[in-house]
């Protein structure tokens, strides 16, 4: 599924797999804290785009600091989290990606106990 970024993209049950193998990854969410109230995914780090879009670099928190770091970023549909993982590919980051369909592709897709919203 392309997105309007470039940005490179794994499908939800990709990131699961991952997971239920361990694989060591960075597993980042873009979305805003009000939304977590509504849906969240296991194991998440929380990077909201409002603290980018704020403090810009400094806003990136010490797990990401690596530029060759693994990460899958994600938001509520894809959109955001490609706009986040193109921005860091233009500063660098060499191993970063986007889940497509966000939270609501991981409720459809993985776990269905998760919202859609």
């Amino acid at each position: 599924m392309p997105n309007d970024f470039n940005a490179p993209e794994v499908i939800p049950s990709e990131v699961a797999r991952r997971m239920a193998n361990q694989e060591d990854f960075q597993f980042v969410d873009v979305r805003e804290a009000e939304e977590l109230e509504i849906a969240s995914l296991p194991g998440a780090l929380h990077m909201p785009l409002s603290v980018l879009r704020d403090q810009g670099e400094a806003g990136i928190p010490a797990e990401l600091q690596d530029k060759d770091v693994d990460a899958v970023l994600f938001c509520k549909m894809g959109g955001r989290s490609a706009k986040i993982t193109a921005w860091l590919m233009e500063r660098g980051y060499t191993n970063v990606k986007s889940m497509a369909g966000g939270t609501n592709g991981w409720a459809r897709d993985v776990d269905s106990s998760v919202q859609i919203y």
